[in-house]
């Protein structure tokens, strides 16, 4: 591709060349190999290594490289089986972090609805993956819906943590008095303060 004198890029695979861990699983094997399930990695990885060695097309081409990497990356997830998709995912999120620190990703190369995708992967793997294996399960559930039960569930977390320290100052004050609870609080805070 990067030493072609033209280059016309299509939608349609002329030439598969990795296959899913699901299909590895099926064919009798228990676990499928690394290969199986990262050989998408090894081929972009060799595709960065063809293009480092060759900087005018690399600056060409590195903004379409990481677009056909994300599409072939997310194409990868789906067929993977479900048992093996975090273990992908996790990969998938340190290079889009690697693509991110260095600049590598570019917006306007992405739909918008792609470009939510790539910072859901990238900044929260496990919170898109719990989305994703909810929304099989589920199809109504929106992440929107995801994140309300959390901030709930967080909000009542809080609440019980105030409410235990209202509990602890009644206890403390009826079992020792008020000088030695206000002493105690101002220990705690100094000590909250020394951290």
């Amino acid at each position: 591709m990067g030493s072609a004198d033209r280059l016309q890029l299509v939608k349609e695979a002329y030439m598969h060349y990795y296959g899913s861990a699901e299909q590895a699983a099926s064919d009798g094997s228990d676990t499928p190999d690394a290969g199986t399930i990262f050989g998408i990695c090894d081929v972009y990885a060799d595709i960065e290594a063809f293009l480092s060695e060759r900087p005018v097309i690399y600056s060409r081409l590195e903004y379409v490289k990481n677009r056909l990497k994300f599409d072939a990356y997310m194409k990868h997830y789906e067929g993977l089986g479900s048992r093996y998709r975090y273990i992908f995912l996790e990969r998938f999120a340190e290079e889009l972090s690697e693509d991110f620190y260095k600049g590598l990703l570019d917006r306007g190369y992405f739909k918008n609805s792609d470009w939510e995708l790539v910072e859901q992967i990238e900044e929260d793997p496990a919170g898109y993956y719990t989305y994703r294996q909810l929304k099989e399960q589920a199809p109504q559930i929106t992440l929107a819906d995801i994140n309300a039960v959390l901030a709930e569930i967080n909000s009542r977390k809080a609440q019980e943590r105030s409410g235990g320290r209202a509990a602890k100052l009644k206890k403390s004050l009826k079992d020792h008095g008020l000088l030695y609870t206000i002493v105690m609080l101002i220990k705690k805070v100094f000590r909250w303060l020394g951290r």
